[in-house]
């Protein structure tokens, strides 16, 4: 698994956590899930998930990089299962 912490610019840029309404710091995950296949999402820095226990909720990449690309479309998926 890998990890990368990062902040994001004050402004409204994602949905806030529901749990500690937070919107600006964040840690990136990857994790290989297959042998062609990791799963990349977005958890808040006081541990919340939006994506955990759902199944096919998350960004599949098959390097699993945490490049800008792939958060930010694990972004867009934390913002989109907190508004769902």
């Amino acid at each position: 698994m890998s990890i990368r912490k990062f902040n994001l610019a004050r402004g409204g840029q994602v949905t806030k956590c529901p749990q500690c309404g937070n919107d600006i710091t964040f840690i990136a995950h990857s994790e290989q899930v297959a042998e062609d296949s990791c799963d990349i999402w977005i958890e808040c820095e006081c541990g919340y998930d939006p994506t955990y226990g759902k199944c096919g909720h998350r960004v599949e990449d098959v390097w699993g990089g945490l490049d800008l690309a792939t958060i930010s479309l694990a972004l867009q998926v934390w913002s989109e299962e907190i508004v769902a």
